[in-house]
């Protein structure tokens, strides 16, 4: 569900509770289009949180933590300017709107107290963070608007703030309830009732009209051809009733999870009865439900935008390699003719009585091959002698360029088996870190420059995956990092060591406990092996297992890549439920 205006409106009221009146301590942008405040009232900070993110859009107190840029973004650094040391007045919402106006006392420059309005505009794709003065004279925003853009509305320093254009809809704050019936009475009716409630009222979205659909008739699939005068008294009755909560500021902040799987799915500023699917968790505060919600939501979005740009970043660089492979396979065929022309040479000094002056061609035996008759192209502007150190000097250049080809095509090949497991860490990552581990990564490898002014940390011990099975501990490697961590350095010589066989997957360690394995401690590592790996669900996947005393990194090779011997295979299968199943 959007955040609708009935959200907002509960947005408002518990930030009056409990930001009125607090300093505007600190000023970050963690994201480009996002801006984090830090609020001292009541002896208490607050963290607010101001999105302008097009996908999830929003403002609420929120407790999760942002890992924020060294050098603050030029909106943040006018934001500290002019609001930092703050004092909160007011939190509005514009009308009925998905509009929050922040008005903030600070002082100036001149030591004079000015005001400030800091504006989110909650509007999907069109939302944006703008600050003003007490005049509403726009100061910046975090999204400059000009023609270009939008010809209704710009959004511009200097300009003066006009608030986002009107939908055509009615306010239904303060409505009475025989005004309502009226405007639903005048409902188009070859109209789905609950697209024609929220096509009406301002501020609600189908979401809220179904609710109501469903508290006044218990069922959500009408038109409003279906509901005769009675109905629409009855429906009036329940628009009226829902409205009058929300102006009376009497809110039921909840989390909506779905029962099979307890996913989070969405929220709501109002008790939701409609959807049989979902169970409905109360909040305390409307901002304790959308943190809960967005945090999971946006960290997946930001996720998988950051995870496609590295996808496609790795994946460029193994279409390179590819290709570069390709050609040094070709050269290594054109180097391996080396043996031709030691014998082209062999056979032109054996014959040179034969060969006369300006001969374009040798036709001799080929005492190599059995006497056959062969044809040696000569440079008839060469002596033949000349011809022949020619074709000796073809042999040996050739004879170079095979082990340098060689060679070359051997480290190619470390370098796409490198990449390719990279790949297969990118679509496993579960969070933004995973991701700047595995940059890190390609940094330490020679892949990627480092980026400037990045923050240095310091390098703390991985944390692995770890799961008991019948008492044995199992580690399991996120990154090749952590799986050099965890095979080369944590691991010992007697303790099992498991992965998928010729595919890119994690490592996966069990420790040794002093006695031999049991075949189903073997069979569970596997399991979890094959279910960490690019053939993660597929059935009989092949998983080799040995003692990490016969796993070896070769010299040079880059973090994770390994060699091994002494191994046995096992076929498994793996679901996520085995792996649910097992105590973490």
């Amino acid at each position: 569900m959007p955040l609708d205006a009935i959200c907002v409106k509960a947005l408002v009221k518990e930030l009056n509770d409990k930001i009125a009146g607090g300093r505007v301590d600190k000023i970050y942008q963690p994201e480009k289009d996002e801006i984090t405040l830090l609020i001292y009232q009541n002896n208490e900070n607050h963290k607010l949180v101001l999105s302008a993110n097009a996908s999830h859009p929003r403002i609420h107190l929120t407790k999760q933590n942002k890992e924020n840029p060294i050098s603050a973004p030029l909106f943040c650094m006018l934001l500290r300017k002019h609001i930092s040391g703050g004092r909160v007045v007011e939190v509005k919402q514009h009308g009925f709107e998905r509009v929050v106006d922040i008005v903030i006392e600070s002082i100036n420059e001149l030591g004079d107290y000015v005001f400030r309005h800091l504006i989110c505009e909650i509007m999907g794709r069109h939302s944006n963070i703008i600050l003003t003065d007490g005049d509403f004279k726009i100061l910046d925003s975090i999204k400059h608007i000009d023609i270009t853009i939008s010809s209704q509305r710009n959004i511009l320093p200097g300009l003066t703030y006009t608030a986002p254009p009107s939908q055509g809809k009615i306010n239904p704050l303060g409505l009475s309830r025989d005004e309502i019936y009226d405007i639903l009475n005048k409902a188009p009716k070859n109209t789905a009732a609950d697209k024609a409630i929220a096509n009406l009222f301002l501020g609600i979205s189908t979401f809220a009209s179904r609710e109501i659909l469903y508290r006044a008739f218990g069922n959500i699939d009408i038109h409003m051809e279906e509901v005769d005068d009675k109905s629409i008294g009855k429906l009036a009755d329940e628009v009226y009733d829902f409205f009058g909560k929300a102006e009376r500021e009497e809110f039921y902040p909840c989390v909506l999870y779905q029962k099979q799987d307890r996913r989070i799915v969405d929220f709501a500023a109002y008790c939701v009865t409609y959807r049989d699917d979902l169970s409905v968790v109360p909040q305390n505060y409307i901002s304790c439900a959308l943190d809960e919600y967005f945090v999971v939501r946006d960290q997946a979005e930001r996720l998988k935008t950051k995870a496609q740009s590295l996808n496609k970043y790795v994946s460029n660089l193994l279409s390179r390699h590819e290709k570069k492979l390709a050609m040094q396979l070709e050269e290594l065929k054109e180097a391996r003719k080396k043996d031709t022309y030691k014998i082209y040479g062999d056979l032109i000094i054996a014959n040179l009585y034969r060969i006369s002056e300006k001969q374009k061609e040798l036709v001799c035996e080929n005492f190599y091959d059995n006497n056959k008759e062969i044809v040696i192209p000569l440079d008839e502007s060469l002596s033949p002698s000349k011809n022949a150190q020619v074709y000796y000097k073809k042999y040996n250049k050739a004879k170079n360029a095979e082990i340098y080809v060689t060679e070359q095509i051997e480290g190619n090949l470390r370098d796409i088996e490198y990449l390719k497991s990279v790949l297969f860490e990118i679509e496993s990552a579960q969070d933004i870190k995973d991701l700047e581990d595995i940059k890190e990564e390609l940094v330490s490898s020679g892949f990627m420059e480092r980026q400037k002014a990045v923050k240095k940390e310091k390098k703390q011990t991985p944390k692995l995956r770890e799961f008991i099975f019948q008492g044995y501990q199992i580690l399991v490697g996120k990154n090749n990092v952590e799986n050099d961590y965890l095979t080369m350095r944590l691991a010992r010589s007697n303790d099992l060591w498991c992965h998928a066989k010729n595919i890119p997957g994690c490592h996966t360690v069990v420790k040794y406990k002093g006695d031999e394995f049991p075949n189903e401690v073997i069979e569970a590592a596997c399991k979890i092996a094959a279910y960490y790996s690019k053939s993660k669900g597929a059935p009989n996947t092949p998983v080799d297992y040995t003692r990490i005393k016969n796993v070896k990194k070769p010299k040079g090779a880059k973090a994770g890549m390994v060699i091994y011997e002494h191994y046995k295979t096992a076929y498994v299968s793996c679901d996520e439920e085995f792996i649910r199943g097992l105590s973490q």
